[in-house]
């Protein structure tokens, strides 16, 4: 490695300058050279050899760490194997013109074919373990989608595959079109032929990361060889997780364009941006950083240090719950969480060692269970408790009035706006005070009910949480006299996030009672059926029963008339938030006034990759296993490349030009962070009116941190910036 000393001096500088995250946090674009990217995938094709030979050795022990963890390291093995050939392979692909890669591909025999009679067994077992999964049986590492059979396929494709899938990817929709069983180093090859130019800053960007990463596996296998411990065992296979991942998506990074919004020199473009004053002679990446706002702690240092703390909080609570939540017996838990609580505390390796297991393991059906117990008894108190006081907090239940909205539904929506066929808008045949006067002889379709409901009519209805500073009248169709409706500045539909399988909910008290007190503005909590039970798309469906309901009767059932209405969102819910806009314009009924976008999931394909991406790999909040549970829970045996709906960054142009006022507000160690850029700046392309506000060094979730000492000042700071935005949204005409 003494030829890489550079390139390995330059990693861990920029290592410690991003206070140890995988991910700079300092760095808000990424530029570089071909020579650059030619160093690190030299370097890391090297290092990764090395790495192989230490694996290598650690599989031939028998000790009792080895035994355990032997399935896993060969896995693990296999994958750095395939990241060695297809990183040494892209490596000549960039040094070298198209003939010579030809040729090259040729003399190794790498587009050879390779036929294995196994094959169709291994597509048999494929099929049952899928059954098996829909009919809910508990899901283990050995029905992961990740899993070695999965693996395994990837090298026993033909060559008529092999040529099909690269002529999938050469389309003109330049879209991946693979499925979950993912390419082979020969694939990977045939595919660098097919790509006219590979995508440089991505490719350098990742391979950078890939190399810090390798750099630590490095550290964690010298000392098992000397010393094996379980937690270096649990950390080593940790940090595999991203270069299985880097392997992985390889085949999209290289074909990632250079003029994708993260990978422009920004301070070149600032300094141009000052020179032109017209709209019309700015570029889109000058469009794109006159609306971004970029926003720094104070103090990095004494940020970083109380995030460190905020981070081993986190680490902890992971490590507890995924010991303890298998545990029946009430008191038996009680007690281990007891004890677990005061190892953990005394040992950070063994609580290390039991998050990064449980982190790596790909348990999807213990993360769901562990995420939906987030909302449970105690946490709804404490967070009820904490928040401010308000006049009015009331739980209605309304009925499915409209049309059920089906994947195929959507799509048909989206189609035909797009294609401008036109829907017929739906007027009120009576005005309000005729209305009221047919309601007083009539029972409404559109009752609200509140008292003496049976939970089996619960489940047949929608719950909507009202939140107002002032009483809402909920029945003034049966009052005696007609009364005008009460004018209000506006309304707010708040949809919670959770990664579509849990409710936090009551956290959100805090801030959404401070808004409505502060702008006289009734808040109305939508609710929607949680992932894995309810698949996309049934919460956009109940999503937009409940908003069509409030838009359409909000004067009759509440006597409320909003000059404005408000929508917002919040990590899944800013996805829910988005798509649900998106669907009202393609129906043509009440377009939101502003939509307000927090962290929000703007990209749920399985195979991509952007810079941001990486933090998962060292975020205790937004893991990786995280973002493949959530695809499993919510959109598994969904086609998620190109669904907009799914993907609100897919949007067609003509729904975007429709946009209303958007407000989108990024956390910059979120690995979703990206999917904000993407959509501002698409938005700011179009001409609409957006801003982004990019804060650079909080997590995701920031918004909920308002009593977690570490980041409470700047979870403070950050609603009172919503604020802000609230009252610009208030005055705009």
């Amino acid at each position: 490695m003494n030829n890489h000393k550079q390139v390995i001096a330059r990693i861990q500088k920029d290592y410690e300058e991003g206070y140890s995250k995988i991910l700079n946090p300092n760095r808000v674009c990424f530029h570089y050279t071909k020579k650059e990217l030619l160093e690190f995938l030299n370097c890391a094709k090297d290092l990764s050899k090395q790495v192989l030979k230490d694996i290598d050795e650690i599989t031939l022990r028998q000790d009792s760490l080895a035994v355990k963890y032997k399935a896993r390291v060969n896995q693990i093995c296999q994958s750095l194997l395939r990241f060695s050939q297809k990183v040494e392979i892209l490596a000549v692909r960039v040094g070298s013109n198209h003939e010579t890669f030809e040729k090259y591909l040729v003399d190794n025999h790498i587009n050879d074919s390779e036929e294995n009679p196994d094959k169709q067994k291994l597509f048999e077992h494929l099929e049952r373990q899928e059954d098996q999964e829909t009919n809910g049986s508990t899901m283990d590492d050995n029905h992961s989608i990740r899993s070695s059979i999965y693996s395994d396929l990837r090298i026993l494709q033909t060559d008529q595959e092999q040529n099909e899938t690269c002529e999938n990817i050469a389309s003109a929709s330049a879209q991946i079109t693979i499925e979950k069983c993912f390419l082979s180093p020969k694939s990977f090859g045939n595919i660098l032929a097919s790509i006219k130019n590979i995508g440089l800053h991505s490719t350098a960007q990742a391979t950078e990361v890939a190399l810090k990463v390798l750099l630590k596996v490095d550290e964690c296998l010298k000392e098992i060889l000397h010393h094996p411990t379980e937690s270096e065992y649990c950390e080593m296979l940790f940090r595999c997780s991203f270069l299985r991942n880097y392997e992985d998506t390889l085949h999209e990074i290289v074909k990632n364009s250079d003029e994708d919004v993260f990978y422009h020199n920004y301070e070149e473009e600032l300094k141009k941006l000052r020179d032109v004053r017209e709209d019309s002679k700015r570029t889109n990446i000058q469009k794109f950083l006159k609306i971004l706002t970029i926003i720094y702690p104070k103090c990095k240092d004494n940020f970083m240090n109380r995030y460190g703390w905020f981070r081993l909080l986190g680490e902890f609570g992971i490590a507890i719950g995924s010991k303890t939540l298998k545990i029946a017996n009430a008191i038996v838990k009680f007690f281990k969480l007891i004890w677990y609580c005061i190892l953990y505390f005394l040992s950070r390796k063994k609580r290390r060692a039991q998050y990064q297991s449980f982190i790596s393991s790909n348990n999807y059906g213990t993360f769901w269970k562990l995420a939906k117990n987030e909302g449970g008894l105690l946490p709804r108190i404490f967070f009820y408790l904490a928040s401010p006081s308000i006049k009015m907090h009331q739980e209605i239940y309304i009925p499915r009035c409209f049309e059920r909205l089906d994947s195929e539904g959507l799509n048909q929506s989206m189609n035909v706006f797009v294609k401008g066929l036109g829907l017929k808008k739906k007027h009120r045949l009576l005005d309000r005070k005729t209305h009221h006067s047919f309601l007083m002889h009539h029972k409404s379709r559109l009752e609200v009910t509140l008292t003496n409901f049976s939970l089996k009519e619960k489940r047949n209805h929608f719950k909507i949480e009202i939140v107002s500073p002032f009483e809402v009248d909920l029945d003034p169709d049966q009052a005696e006299d007609f009364k005008e409706p009460q004018e209000c500045e506006a309304i707010l539909i708040h949809i919670h996030g959770g990664g579509f399988v849990s409710k936090p909910s009551s956290q959100t008290q805090v801030y959404l009672r401070e808004w409505a007190n502060e702008f006289k503005m009734p808040v109305f909590m939508l609710s929607y059926s949680l992932a894995p039970e309810a698949k996309y798309p049934q919460a956009i469906d109940e999503l937009y029963q409940q908003y069509r309901w409030i838009t359409e009767n909000i004067e009759d059932s509440f006597g409320l008339k909003p000059k404005k209405i408000f929508v917002m969102g919040d990590s899944a819910g800013g996805k829910l938030a988005t798509s649900l806009t998106a669907l009202s314009i393609c129906k043509q009924i009440r377009i939101p006034d502003g939509l307000l976008l927090f962290y929000p999931v703007l990209l749920l394909r399985y195979i991509s990759y952007t810079p941001s991406r990486a933090h998962m790999f060292d975020d205790e909040i937004m893991s990786q296993m995280v973002r493949e549970s959530v695809f499993e829970a919510y959109c598994k045996q969904v086609d998620a490349d190109n669904n907009p709906f799914l993907s609100p960054v897919l949007l067609p142009k003509k729904v975007l030009e429709n946009f209303p006022a958007t407000r989108i507000n990024l956390a910059g160690l979120d690995p979703l962070h990206d999917d904000g850029y993407k959509l501002g700046y698409q938005l700011a392309c179009l001409g609409r009116d957006v801003k982004v506000r990019d804060y650079r060094f909080l997590p995701h979730g920031y918004l909920n941190f308002t009593h977690v000492p570490m980041l409470k000042q700047e979870s403070n700071e950050a609603i009172k910036d919503v604020s802000d935005t609230f009252r610009e949204l208030l005055i705009k005409p």
